[in-house]
């Protein structure tokens, strides 16, 4: 633990610092949560439109597309093979699109992990930054103190 405190002696330090410079803080974490939920808003949204698209050329019908937007997977799903069932095309189309979301869906999830790992490194590295800071002018030597004698 920092500076060799107790993990509650941590803990207060942190407060300390908190409550010491919130108007700095403050700012800075409501930056953090506004780039976090316009991020999460577009992400959400492209995901949305492109699973959407994806079921409508699957099935061709919207009733599957309002299901999924309503998060009615069971509808979704019986849709989905009502409609591979009652087709006459090849399933192996249909099973290509399936294919297609899946992987879609795969690339959406590592795309959100890699999102995250970048906000999560920017984070701590303004806050690591923030936190010497906010605490180097509380612990940094004064101007005027004398050198240390040689030999030390």
């Amino acid at each position: 633990v920092m500076h060799d405190l107790s993990i509650f002696g941590a803990f207060r330090h942190g407060w300390r610092v908190l409550r010491g410079n919130v108007v700095e803080i403050v700012p800075l974490a409501l930056l953090f949560a506004g780039v976090h939920i316009v991020l999460w808003g577009l992400y959400n949204g492209i995901f949305i439109a492109i699973h959407s698209y994806l079921i409508y050329k699957v099935t061709g019908s919207a009733d599957a597309v309002n299901a999924f937007l309503t998060l009615d997977f069971d509808e979704v799903s019986y849709v989905l093979i009502s409609s591979i069932v009652s087709s006459g095309d090849s399933l192996n189309s249909r099973e290509l699109f399936y294919i297609i979301i899946n992987i879609t869906s795969l690339a959406l999830l590592l795309a959100s992990v890699v999102i995250e790992t970048i906000m999560t490194a920017w984070r701590s590295a303004a806050f690591t930054i923030g936190y010497r800071r906010w605490t180097a002018e509380k612990t940094a030597v004064p101007s005027d103190a004398p050198e240390p004698l040689p030999g030390l």
